[in-house]
């Protein structure tokens, strides 16, 4: 075999080369025409860079944004970045500014923007122990609680007011005559009342206080009365029509005439005890009713009262009660 046939054998390129023909043909065929031996290659590796350069502008017509995308440099550089996690900060990038919280909401509750009133059930603790006692001035409790009488007299002829060294020790005077008494307009259930009192002549001076006081005024209104009779002072008993399961009976609590006694009044869920100068008498229950007004009576002695002050009991106590008949 010559060298050109041996040369022409190893001409024949793939698909993607440029085919040259050593011959020309009489019509001038062939790819490179009579100026195909010019270009006659005649070692393998000149054959190889043409191969190489062809297959290249092959690529080029048939794809040519790949060659463009190659030569952006920016797209190129953004195609190299990489990717960034989330939550995680890019290299290079300064660190951002710390986020500032927002401010929380205003809560909306039944008791948003209005202050809860002083004294009232919804404001008290929780323990009937740390409830506040609410001290009432004789001044206050003259002006503001009602007087009756089953007399044609005035308020004047039976209570008064006697200065004191303090404001706390001024005493609301009752004379005993006619019977009557002064009671609170306002009705209370669950709560202690305290007073201080004392007979200043009549070592068998009479007179109590009405608790749970419904109904009309007459003499004497349905209530459960707390005695402060001086030989049984404590002592505890429906009148007027009122009811309870039991009564409760003390003897010889109070002191000798003219000395200032303590009494301490506690109605909790229809039940109802009295502690006289520090001692408890027994408890009586199932009052009815066992919510009212609160008065003090003037039944035939002269009798004076100060310091008294009220503790109501917690909301959550007050719904507890038992229901009544």
């Amino acid at each position: 075999m010559t060298a050109a046939a041996s040369n022409d054998r190893a001409l024949p390129l793939n698909r993607f080369s440029l085919s040259i023909s050593q011959s020309g043909g009489k019509n001038g065929a062939g790819v490179c025409g009579k100026y195909g031996r010019i270009f006659r290659l005649r070692s393998k590796r000149a054959y190889r860079g043409l191969q190489l350069a062809s297959g290249l502008l092959i690529g080029l017509l048939l794809h040519p944004g790949v060659t463009s995308a190659r030569a952006d440099p920016s797209t190129r550089a953004e195609d190299e970045q990489p990717v960034k996690a989330e939550g995680q900060q890019a290299p290079g990038t300064p660190p951002a500014p710390p986020a500032t919280p927002l401010p929380a909401p205003p809560s909306k509750g039944p008791e948003s923007g209005a202050a809860k009133k002083e004294g009232s059930p919804e404001s008290l603790p929780e323990d009937p122990e740390e409830a506040p006692r609410i001290p009432l001035t004789v001044e206050e409790l003259l002006k503001t609680w009602i007087f009756f009488t089953a007399e044609m007299a005035e308020r004047e002829a039976t209570w008064n007011i006697a200065k004191g060294a303090t404001e706390a020790d001024n005493e609301l005077v009752c004379a005993g005559k006619p019977f009557g008494y002064l009671r609170s307009q306002q009705e209370f259930e669950d709560f202690e009342f305290g007073l201080e009192w004392k007979y200043p002549q009549d070592p068998n001076g009479n007179s109590g206080i009405l608790i749970h006081t419904v109904e009309d005024d007459k003499i004497w209104p349905k209530s459960l009365q707390v005695q402060l009779h001086a030989p049984a002072a404590g002592s505890i008993f429906p009148t007027g029509g009122a009811r309870s399961d039991n009564t409760g009976t003390a003897m010889g609590l109070s002191k000798p005439v003219n000395e200032w006694n303590t009494c301490v009044v506690v109605s909790r869920k229809g039940r109802v005890t009295a502690v006289i100068n520090g001692q408890k008498v027994g408890e009586v229950t199932g009052s009815q009713p066992r919510r009212g007004r609160i008065c003090l009576q003037s039944e035939g002695a002269e009798i004076r009262f100060r310091r008294f002050w009220v503790r109501k009991f917690p909301l959550r106590e007050l719904s507890e009660t038992i229901p009544q008949n």
